[in-house]
């Protein structure tokens, strides 16, 4: 037996009971009329009614209904309501219809939900269940040193079996970090440093951004900005070694603003240069050679004609984003030289900056524009048929998005596409969609619980990577 008083406003219940109720008095307090009576279960205290009035109050820890006030244990908390809907959480005793975190689900409500992975299903912070998964990054890409990449990765470029990171290193003399370039090959189950190389130093000046390009045996190093802009470094690896070129262009300091490679081609975007033009080189006599020089023949001086390139096969998409909005280019080889092949006009809706970064795999383009600061980015999805490109779908952040600080703006920065799989990098945040029949679905979201979530990633195959770790699937087991 216990005696508890309980004040609900103006009345004291006094409860004598041993789980549940055995007898109420509510007695007149501070000047309140009522008097003292019996009071049947369900008894009003100041407009507050609780069908258990002996039992503990909302937000205490319960095993059962029976335990509390409300005659409602939801998920071992006193709760005001059942709260038996998906995705609802009780917090400090009151139910939450859309209160379980994105990436949650601590009561099963949602599992199966993922078409194609079965085991898996998570909330989406809205109050249902999400139709894509909630992942933290996976493993960290360890160097032959034993030291982790993490969140000091810049730049990742891949492709199946080969993984490259640029990751940025500081000193306690100089006051800006040097860039370390990492390889990485897949043995078996695990990824193990094939290469290194120190690219810049930590120094008195600032050494700007690093961007890479893989390919087969084939890595391209370019930088914007900074001291070491206007140069471009490949690395081929023969055999054991990694044999290095350095190419330049004369008086050209934007050389080397994007780079991008096959394997067998390497093109270099040069943006700020004019209106901008794109180099492409091709491997003769051990060397790599200048093959052609490309242009937008409509481009004005500020188009920034090669901001970004992607080279796939005999295809180059370039992206002008300061034309317009719009066009992207299309070029083809064919016959011996490269050539105008096709424009990608910016579609309706389209914002500003279209076309940086691109990504070409295929018969499908992706290109990012800017829809202002509070919609942020759109990638605008481009597919070859017909004989012409056309643009088929839009994508944007799925989910609960990070508008703190503007983290949305960063949607798109970076993509990779694999193996059916687009994976858009973000601040905070990454999102990967995946091609089922002609949609584009959300199939993954990863949110770094620190440091910057979707700056570098990269897909090779059907490993993701983003900033320095690695997840070898998207479909977790429970």
């Amino acid at each position: 037996m216990r005696t508890r008083m309980i004040k609900t406003g103006a009345y004291v219940a006094l409860c004598v009971s041993a789980l549940a109720t055995i007898s109420i008095n509510c007695e007149s307090v501070e000047g309140a009329s009522g008097g003292a009576s019996g009071a049947p279960t369900g008894t009003t205290c100041d407009n507050v009614v609780y069908p258990n009035p002996c039992g503990d109050s909302p937000g205490s820890k319960c095993n059962s209904d029976a335990e509390c006030a409300t005659n409602h244990c939801a998920y071992g908390v006193c709760c005001d309501s059942a709260c038996d809907t998906p995705c609802s959480l009780c917090t400090g005793g009151y139910c939450q219809l859309a209160g379980a975190p994105e990436g949650t689900d601590a009561h099963g409500d949602c599992s199966g939900q993922i078409a194609g992975c079965a085991t898996a299903g998570a909330c989406d912070g809205n109050g249902f269940c999400a139709d894509y998964v909630v992942l933290e990054p996976g493993s960290p890409l360890v160097a032959a040193d034993g030291s982790s990449l993490g969140t000091n990765t810049r730049e990742m470029a891949a492709r199946p079996g080969r993984v490259v990171a640029t990751v940025l290193v500081k000193d306690d003399i100089h006051p800006y970090e040097g860039t370390r370039v990492y390889v990485f090959d897949q043995k078996g189950t695990e990824w193990s440093e094939v290469g290194l190389f120190d690219v810049t130093v930590p120094g008195n000046d600032p050494t700007g951004q690093t961007v890479v390009a893989a390919a087969a045996e084939v890595v391209v190093i370019g930088f914007v900005g900074g001291i070491y802009s206007g140069k471009v470094l490949i690395k081929e690896r023969q055999g054991d070694q990694w044999i290095s070129q350095s190419l330049t262009e004369s008086g050209d300091k934007t050389f080397g603003s994007s780079v991008s490679t096959d394997g067998q081609t390497v093109a270099i975007g040069s943006p700020y240069n004019g209106g901008g033009v794109v180099r492409v080189y091709a491997k003769s006599g051990g060397q790599w050679n200048l093959q052609k020089e490309l242009y937008a023949p409509d481009a004005g001086p500020d188009a920034h004609f090669g901001e970004s390139v992607s080279l796939d096969g005999t295809n180059l998409l370039v992206g002008a984003p300061q034309a317009g909005p719009g066009p992207a280019y299309m070029f083809q080889y064919t016959g011996g030289s490269w050539s105008l092949k096709d424009k990608l006009p910016a579609p309706s809706g389209a914002g500003h900056a279209f076309g940086a970064p691109a990504v070409l795999s295929g018969n499908v383009a992706f290109l990012r524009s800017f829809l202002g600061k509070d919609a942020g980015h759109r990638i605008h999805v481009f597919t070859f048929t017909g004989g012409s490109w056309v643009h088929t779908t839009d994508l944007q952040p799925f989910g609960v998005v990070n508008t703190d600080n503007g983290y949305h703006l960063y949607f798109g920065d970076r993509m990779a596409f694999a193996s059916d799989t687009l994976f858009v990098g973000g601040f905070h945040q990454a999102f990967a969609f995946a091609h089922v029949g002609t949609d584009w679905v959300p199939r993954a979201k990863i949110a770094w619980p620190y440091g910057f979530a979707g700056v570098a990633v990269a897909l090779a195959g059907d490993v993701t990577f983003v900033d320095g770790t690695w997840l070898d699937t998207l479909c977790p087991a429970p």
